[in-house]
């Protein structure tokens, strides 16, 4: 079956697309954005991002009846890493039939990156989001990986050039504007 995917109101599926944001501020408006649109699309939202920022998210969007749930990355990389793709896609198929079991019509994740990189190395790291995209290549899941730009220029402290060059090829969406575009290698 083939997905159709409307990048204009982001019933999109399939995708892994990146957002670099500078400050938590900016982050925060973007996902904030981005879980709402899913939200209203009937997607089930999950976040793994740093806890004060769950608060946040979650008691905005929970105000409006939407649920959210926290997500855990390095468990999917744990999983990945011991026993490989296909288990990562099935594991995301399971969380799938989960989700629509409960009247979902999708997923929508979202990964703050910096987050991630407190509790896995960064070559697991960068191993796991080279596959991200094929482990949801048709499914109703879309994921966003969250990329400090404010820590890439001023401290390199999780975000360094090796991760940045890497999210350029690893992503085949970007989020920017509010809208997600076709990756195209640049900032």
């Amino acid at each position: 079956m083939k997905r159709i995917t409307i990048m204009g109101n982001y019933e999109v599926y399939g995708v892994h697309c990146v957002l670099y944001y500078c400050g938590i501020e900016h982050m925060l408006v973007n996902i904030y954005d981005y879980v709402n649109k899913g939200s209203e699309e009937k997607q089930l939202v999950y976040l793994h991002v740093e806890p004060e920022l769950y608060k946040v998210i979650s008691e905005s969007l929970c105000k409006e009846g939407f649920q959210i749930e926290t997500f855990n990355i390095p468990h999917l990389m744990q999983i990945y890493h011991n026993q490989g793709i296909k288990c990562l896609a099935d594991y995301f198929l399971d969380c799938e039939r989960k989700a629509k079991d409960k009247g979902y019509l999708g997923i929508r994740i979202v990964n703050q990156v910096s987050y991630s990189l407190k509790k896995v190395s960064n070559e697991d790291f960068l191993d796991f989001e080279k596959v991200l995209t094929e482990a949801v290549e048709g499914k109703n899941i879309s994921i966003m990986c969250a990329y400090d730009f404010d820590d890439y220029i001023n401290k390199k402290k999780f975000i360094n050039d090796t991760l940045l060059e890497q999210s350029f090829d690893d992503h085949n969406y970007r989020f920017y504007k509010f809208r997600l575009m076709k990756n195209t290698r640049c900032i």
